[in-house]
């Protein structure tokens, strides 16, 4: 992996300055068996300055990583189009004028490519730091508005109110209906919520449905129906309290099916990695599988559909199972070791590894409550005596059989 200059120069920096400690940092980080080590985890605790060190080699491997990844564009095949020439490349063109003003011509023409994307990559980086810690929602032409710090100008500009209900902070779209009806539906917009991990948040939308967005979640709404429709995107988990309208059935779609309903309780879960499933408390729902209508079923309270290889499994369920993070609980019942440590991440957006990977199907019922500290719950999941869950760094935990 190649940093960028700057990156290597704070590097560089700390190398002068610690190089013992930084060789260690990258061997902890590239190697598991040295960041489960009693001796990784007595140097971590030595000093404020080594958990740093390790943190920020964390930040950079991660960084660069990202973008390996992130299309930039190529120089010297953009030169091919503003001079198709085999002769005229930046590199490889016969020069008759002086090396400095190729090379000079060069760089310009390299930094006009690139500033656009630079422009773009800076919005998106600034955004996914608005998301990781507040509660945002954006625009139909992506402005975002942080909802959690906004002011309430910002808000009722929209047509909207802010408030806080229990635990809940909540959105209350339903002033917009009625500003809506004022006007023509194509002044109806769509908005996109976002809820970062560690927080969960209530949407009230404009016919009355409220909608409770589990941590790393988001919503895709407009606010306005349309008249023979309700229609909302998800990604992550929500539960729905949907209002009764016979003549607009109420629809979530996800990546992977999508659920339809006239008034009724039920939660969905599809986040991006993991399994996605409905689960209906009151009521009764039909779940359609992708776009094929052929693969349908309907549910009962009590019922749970998860969607997998495309084909739709029903079972039986305690519903509590599925629901008690809207109350402020996990609770598993019977739930594998990576299923809990997926949720509890989540959560408190903190990076698990594993030790052993036979950890990761061990079965467990667990209860904590989730207003509590990531230290907390981790605590009473190791008294069960199978595991060992440690802190090995800010932000990444440890996984290891109990001694």
């Amino acid at each position: 992996m190649k940093l960028n200059p700057d990156r290597e120069d704070k590097l560089g920096k700390l190398d002068d300055k610690h190089e013992d400690d930084l060789e260690f940092a990258l061997q902890a980080l590239n190697h598991l068996e040295i960041a489960s080590s009693e001796k990784f985890q007595q140097w971590v605790d030595e000093s404020d300055s080594h958990q740093a060190l390790y943190a920020e080699c964390l930040f950079y491997r991660e960084a660069g990583l990202a973008a390996e990844g992130a299309g930039l564009p190529d120089v010297e095949q953009e030169w091919m189009k503003f001079d198709p020439s085999p002769e005229q490349t930046p590199t490889s063109r016969k020069r008759s004028l002086p090396t400095w003003v190729w090379t000079a011509a060069a760089a310009i023409f390299a930094v006009a490519l690139l500033f656009p994307w630079l422009l773009h990559r800076n919005e998106e980086m600034r955004l996914a730091k608005l998301m990781e810690k507040h509660v945002v929602l954006q625009t139909e032409n992506g402005e975002p508005i942080v909802v959690d710090q906004a002011n309430k100008g910002q808000i009722e500009s929209l047509g909207a109110q802010t408030h806080q209900s229990g635990r809940y902070g909540v959105l209350n779209m339903r002033q917009s209906a009625s500003k809506v009806k004022l006007m023509s539906a194509s002044t109806s917009n769509t908005y996109t919520l976002n809820i970062p991990k560690g927080k969960a948040y209530q949407l009230l939308l404009e016919d009355g449905t409220e909608v409770y967005m589990n941590t790393g979640s988001k919503i895709i709404f407009p606010n306005h129906f349309k008249s023979d429709s309700r229609v909302v995107e998800i990604e992550g988990e929500a539960y729905f309290k949907v209002t009764k309208d016979p003549n607009r059935p109420f629809i979530v779609k996800t990546a992977s099916f999508s659920t339809k309903v006239l008034g009724t309780e039920f939660n969905i879960r599809a986040y991006p990695q993991g399994e996605s499933n409905v689960t209906l408390v009151t009521g009764k729902v039909l779940v359609t599988s992708g776009e094929n209508e052929a693969n349908q079923v309907t549910l009962s309270p009590g019922q749970n559909a998860t969607c997998a290889g495309g084909q739709l499994l029903v079972k039986d369920v305690d519903v509590e199972n599925y629901i008690a993070w809207k109350d402020g609980y996990f609770f598993f019942e019977e739930a594998s070791l990576e299923d809990i440590m997926n949720e509890i991440s989540r959560w408190y957006n903190v990076r698990v590894e594993y030790g052993n990977e036979n950890l990761r199907k061990l079965k467990f019922k667990f209860w904590a409550n989730r207003e509590s500290s990531f230290q907390d719950a981790v605590v009473l999941l190791n008294q069960v005596g199978k595991v060992d869950v440690r802190m090995v760094s800010p932000g990444q935990a440890l996984v290891m059989p109990a001694k």
